[in-house]
């Protein structure tokens, strides 16, 4: 046999169970809003990150050009230090004619000491 004793429920008990109602369903809603704050922030970070992807593929005919652009600055800097500091490769290796290969510094400090004469770059 169960026995249940009643009671009598005030006004007081029961507002106290209004109030902590209330605030559990203000704790749900504040983890809801959050939960869909951080979502909506997801997706736009994803959304911001396929524009951003989307924006940077390139084309054949855009490396081509940058690869012509890089030539040209390359043959307009050919005797510059800090144009052929900027363009060459830390990697970069130069073979001469001696069968010998001359380092991105070696190539950089013969090509700014050693200038051709001027009626070689006239001529070209």
């Amino acid at each position: 046999m169960i026995y249940s004793r009643k009671r009598e429920v005030s006004e007081t008990d029961f507002l106290t169970d209004i109030g902590v109602g209330l605030m559990k369903l203000k704790y749900f809603v504040s983890l809801g809003t959050l939960m869909a704050a951080s979502l909506l922030i997801s997706f736009m970070a994803r959304q911001h990150d396929a524009t951003l992807a989307h924006a940077h593929q390139r084309t054949a005919n855009q490396d081509r050009q940058a690869l012509i652009a890089l030539e040209n600055e390359w043959l307009n800097g050919e005797h510059n230090a800090a144009a052929l500091e900027r363009i060459l490769a830390s990697d970069f290796v130069h073979p001469v004619a001696t069968g010998d290969f001359l380092t991105k510094a070696q190539h950089i400090y013969y090509s700014t000491e050693y200038l051709p004469p001027a009626s070689h770059v006239a001529n070209m």
